[in-house]
């Protein structure tokens, strides 16, 4: 089994001692706890984001907003899927 199939199922840091994966894999619920002074690397090269989907039969809308420590984005992706597929993304990025 590769480790992208892997289910985590018990609750743990999300980075090990060294800053990486503790344990690499998804989960069915929120069972790794972030924690950003754990991550080994200067703040400017710490690139934090989160996205969700939401999928309906023949439409999804996507959100994305990130932190790249110079620069925010926020950005929403509309998806239509009946008839000829279509997707339109507005994105704002902020200093």
């Amino acid at each position: 089994m590769s480790e992208r199939n892997h289910e985590v199922i018990k609750s743990q840091q999300l980075l090990d001692e060294y800053g990486n994966i503790a344990e690499p894999g998804w989960s069915r619920k929120q069972l790794q706890q972030y924690s950003r002074i754990q991550i080994k690397a200067p703040k400017f090269r710490i690139k934090e984001w989160d996205y969700y989907l939401v999928v309906g039969d023949d439409c999804a809308v996507a959100f994305t907003l990130s932190d790249d420590g110079y620069v925010g984005l926020q950005s929403v992706s509309l998806l239509d899927f009946s008839g000829e597929p279509w997707e339109h993304t507005e994105t704002r990025m902020l200093a």
